[in-house]
């Protein structure tokens, strides 16, 4: 009986065990999808100062074949904030679907489909978790018009 007991205690525990590291996964997906929610937000108003914590200090954005079919945009943080200030990016409503989101420890993957009447882009975001334990966009891929 008692080796039944343990046996028994030992399953809960374990089952315990799995429970705690779903609801922290999920947590941290929550938690990503809410930095790239932000992000989009940030474009769309062109409110340069909700990326502040959103976005790594050494944040880039790539381009690939843009602006021409043998060229590959590499955009740095303060580029990017830059041209947002300036209007020439940025401003645009987007419907945003994840597409896939993959975590690794302290590092996430995001694909997500930004969908616009005029303008559609796919974005491959890369996170890391910072010193504060935040999430932070430290590169953007972006492919222009993925279904053309």
């Amino acid at each position: 009986m008692k080796t039944l007991t343990r046996i028994m205690a030992c399953i809960i525990c374990l089952c315990t065990a799995d429970c705690k590291s779903q609801t922290n996964e999920e947590v941290m997906e929550n938690e990503i999808k809410t930095v790239v929610e932000k992000f989009v937000t940030a474009g769309m108003q062109r409110n340069t100062a909700m990326f502040d914590k959103i976005l790594h200090t050494d944040f880039r954005v790539v381009v690939n074949r843009y602006p021409t079919s043998d060229k590959t945009a590499v955009i740095s943080r303060a580029g990017y904030i830059s041209l947002m200030n300036q209007k020439k990016i940025g401003g645009t409503s987007y419907k945003t679907s994840i597409l896939h989101l993959d975590i690794k420890e302290h590092s996430a993957t995001v694909i997500s489909l930004l969908e616009a009447p005029e303008n559609s882009m796919q974005v491959t975001f890369l996170l890391v978790k910072n010193q504060e334990n935040s999430w932070q966009i430290i590169s953007d891929l972006t492919i222009q018009n993925p279904n053309s």
